[in-house]
């Protein structure tokens, strides 16, 4: 790895605080338009606000990437602005708006968007079956995380790469030390 000089140095200052400057006269207004699609009720309303609590607390909420593939254009645009503005914060995403840390803590019980903070420790994994129509998604005995979904009529198990009926999978949770037991 090469040690810039000084020159180079402050060269790199001077871009940074350039892309800083544009990152934040685009991603503000971004941020904006986002948290009231985000108090929305439209089907992508949900995304954004668990990209929104993510850039809040990534500990608590998580996101995963590929459920931004599911925004329209400008939405999507409109959080690589608030990514990009958050890249080098001068604040955190939350202190942008009044009583900022409440609106987002509303906005994760509002859309019962899960607190990872509350998890218990124990987690639940799936492999597919061999006997299963969708055995060969994964490589063979590959495990991945999933959870239940008792609302829905039959594809309860849901994870990635996809949402499976019960008699797809074996079922496994972990405890301590990673350990798995099979329990289906």
């Amino acid at each position: 790895m090469n040690t810039p000089n000084g020159l180079e140095f402050f060269a790199q200052l001077r871009q940074i605080d350039a892309f800083r400057a544009e990152a934040l006269k685009e991603g503000h207004p971004a941020l904006a338009r986002l948290m009231v699609q985000a108090n929305g009720a439209h089907g992508q309303s949900k995304i954004i606000a668990n990209f929104l609590l993510s850039l809040y607390n990534s500990e608590r909420f998580k996101l995963g990437l590929v459920e931004l593939r599911s925004l329209d254009i400008e939405q999507f645009q409109d959080c690589l602005r608030v990514l990009a503005m958050d890249w080098s914060p001068l604040q955190e995403v939350h202190t942008y708006f009044k009583n900022g840390g409440e609106v987002f803590e509303k906005l994760a019980e509002d859309w019962r968007i899960r607190d990872h903070s509350k998890d218990s420790g124990v987690k639940l994994y799936a492999e597919i079956k061999r006997s299963s129509k969708y055995y060969g998604q994964t490589p063979p005995q590959v495990k991945f995380p999933v959870h239940i979904d008792g609302g829905r009529a039959e594809y309860k198990v849901v994870g990635s790469p996809g949402d499976y009926r019960l008699a797809d999978v074996n079922l496994f949770v972990s405890g301590p030390g990673n350990h798995r037991t099979k329990i289906s």
